[in-house]
Parts: structure tokens; sequence; C-alpha cells
């Protein structure tokens, strides 16, 4: 959606996205592979994980395609932003505090510096 009201901003959400696909797919399919030591299992696993996002942006551009405006693309794209700080604050760290504090300071650290730098280097 991104894409239609602007190309370079549709081609760094696309880049980000695919970036965000790597490490879902790995924590995807590592806890499979342990649980099951099958291969194609957890691939296939991941596989099906990293295609649900473009397939059902497919879906939804082909439903709300005659309905896009600028204002209805933010207020998307501010919802999706919204719900994904909410996730965060409410499930993962706190989850992750609770299991092994120095690790998810650290890592909470470290995406956040990962996430700078990288809307640094797309911006």
């Amino acid at each position: 959606f991104a894409g239609v009201a602007d190309p370079k901003l549709g081609a760094r959400m696309a880049l980000a996205i695919a970036l965000h696909n790597l490490p879902e797919g790995v924590a995807v399919a590592a806890p499979l592979y342990c649980a099951t030591g099958k291969r194609c299992r957890s691939a296939l696993a991941a596989l099906a994980s990293g295609l649900a996002e473009p397939v059902g942006a497919l879906l939804a551009f082909g439903v709300l395609y005659g309905r896009l405006s600028p204002g209805f693309l933010n207020g998307m794209l501010v919802l999706v932003a919204g719900v994904m700080c909410w996730v965060s604050t409410a499930e993962l760290i706190p989850g992750g505090l609770g299991v092994h504090r120095g690790a998810a300071v650290g890592g909470m650290a470290g995406g956040v510096c990962l996430m700078l730098a990288g809307i640094a280097c797309l911006g």
C-alpha cells in the first residue's frame, strides 16, 4: 500500500519487511526443528510464516484498491505501528525481562540500535 502512494517509500517498506522476515523465520523454524528434528518441516513452516504478509497484502490490495487515499494509507500505517508497539510493550518486553533480564535488555537495546541504523540508511 505504501508503494501506491510513494514508490520509494514502498521499496523501503518492502526491504524492511524482508529484513524483518529473516529473524521471524528463524524464530519459527528453530523451535520446530528442536522439537521434531525435521528440517524440511521447519523450513516449510518458516516459509509459510514469511509468505503470510505478502499474500495478505496482495489480497488487501485487491479488495481495497478503489478506496485507497493518502489519509486511508496513513491511517493503516499508524494503526499497524500502534499494534506493533503494543505487542512489544505489553507482551515481548515483560516476557523477556521475566526470563533473563540481562539478555532482554541487551537484545532490546541492540534491536533499537539496528532499527535506527536501518532507518538512517534507508532515509
